[in-house]
């Protein structure tokens, strides 16, 4: 799945050629930000440091490095598998995090979906998850869709090839997506449940938007085969005019971009 596996040093006082290559392209620039005039690097744990600040500076990068960051303890997360049963990173949400979701879940008696580029990465890597998701999926949004509370935004330029964080304000910023599912809510109580839980995340402040939905294009999920369907509806409708799926395929790629807590069939991933 894309992640990057770093070799450690042979001695505590040496680091991988690429690792010193990397340190050379970059340390001038952290340098500079943070005015600093030297960056220690004699070691693994030393160099993690500096990745870690570099990180933070970017605010912006691509999936290979967001993966080598989270296997370096560097960047928050937690093991997942997508509906499909491929293991995940969950990309900026801790196990407690995630811990937090699954308890308001219970706590409200709903099912979540999970959805966007931190449940299975920047949309360049969804592409080559599956041929629907290739032809489907742009790789520039123009417009972030309103939530329970978000407004929503137009006239973006949102790249989707990359993870981004630019804070919890900025649209442009990786947010997650999260859908209730629940078989006795009435409409009111769907977007009141999804007020009160997009307030309550926003309030934990985890560095980027966590946006909640009772409900997607005006419909409400009864069960996650009902959100599959207007889901399989919403990619079919994303594809080229010439480019055609049966209704399975289709199905198949859309359970690649989602994880769903407190419903039948959800577990956690392993990514060792």
């Amino acid at each position: 799945m894309g992640v990057c596996r770093g070799q450690e040093p042979d001695s505590a006082h040496e680091l991988p050629h690429l690792m010193m290559q990397t340190f050379a392209r970059d340390s001038e620039q952290v340098m500079r930000v943070c005015n600093v005039s030297h960056v220690a690097c004699s070691n693994t744990d030393a160099y993690r440091g500096f990745l870690s600040m570099r990180i933070k500076l970017k605010r912006s990068y691509r999936y290979e490095e967001i993966c080598a960051s989270c296997q370096h303890g560097e960047y928050p997360f937690s093991r997942i598998c997508a509906a499909s049963g491929r293991a995940n990173y969950l990309l900026g949400v801790s196990q407690v995090g995630l811990a937090e979701l699954e308890q308001v879940a219970r706590a409200y008696e709903t099912g979540l979906v999970l959805i966007g580029s931190r449940v299975s990465g920047p949309r360049v890597r969804q592409r080559t998850l599956h041929p629907v998701l290739e032809a489907a999926l742009p790789l520039l949004e123009r417009r972030r869709a309103p939530s329970a509370v978000f407004r929503g935004a137009e006239g973006l330029e949102i790249d989707k090839t990359v993870i981004k964080d630019f804070g919890t304000d900025d649209p442009r910023s990786s947010d997650l997506s999260v859908v209730l599912v629940q078989a006795h809510f009435s409409e009111e109580r769907f977007c009141q449940v999804a007020t009160e839980l997009e307030e309550r995340f926003a309030a934990m402040d985890w560095g980027f938007p966590v946006h909640f939905f009772g409900g997607l294009r005006g419909e409400y999920f009864r069960n996650e085969a009902h959100f599959q369907r207007q889901g399989v509806a919403y990619l079919r409708s994303q594809l080229p005019p010439q480019v055609c799926f049966p209704e399975q395929e289709i199905c198949i790629a859309l359970k690649e971009l989602y994880f769903a807590i407190n419903l039948s069939g959800t577990r956690s991933g392993d990514l060792s």
